[in-house]
């Protein structure tokens, strides 16, 4: 038993970011209020989602996102002004190790995780460090 504790968390950096996917994907349209991307977030039981205009993303947004809009006043936003633009992605091939550089390096809560260009799912910054808290418990 120990000696498989030992390989999990020696090959653990080098496992497929794919594995980890924790969140369903959920689509908002950019034209909707905070409120209903609030409903949508609380419905499908997700922390954030993707801002779709037909196929093409535009955006992510977040509770934390629509929280801090709503903090300030700003009520009758639209979630295509609230939504983060840029949108990181990594292919689900690649390693949680790389997954978590890009959350570093962009300084982001998630990564959009994709399979040959086609969204497969969301990993959250939370769900690749409880991956590497789980080994460094000694």
């Amino acid at each position: 038993m120990l000696l498989i504790e030992i390989e999990k968390m020696i090959t653990l950096p080098m496992m497929p970011i794919g594995e980890y996917v924790t969140s369903k994907l959920v689509f908002i349209p950019p034209n909707a209020s905070i409120q209903e991307a609030a409903r949508i977030l609380v419905e499908s039981g997700v922390q954030r989602a993707l801002v779709m205009n037909r196929d093409r993303i535009e955006g992510i947004i977040s509770f934390k996102d629509i929280g801090r809009a709503v903090a300030s006043g700003k009520l009758h936003t639209r979630v295509k002004d609230l939504a983060k633009k840029e949108v990181i992605s990594i292919e689900s091939e690649e390693s949680i190790y790389e997954a978590a550089k890009l959350v570093d390096k962009y300084n982001i809560g998630s990564v959009l995780v994709t399979e040959k260009g086609v969204p497969k799912g969301i990993v959250s910054r939370a769900d690749v460090l409880k991956e590497f808290a789980v080994y460094s418990r000694a």
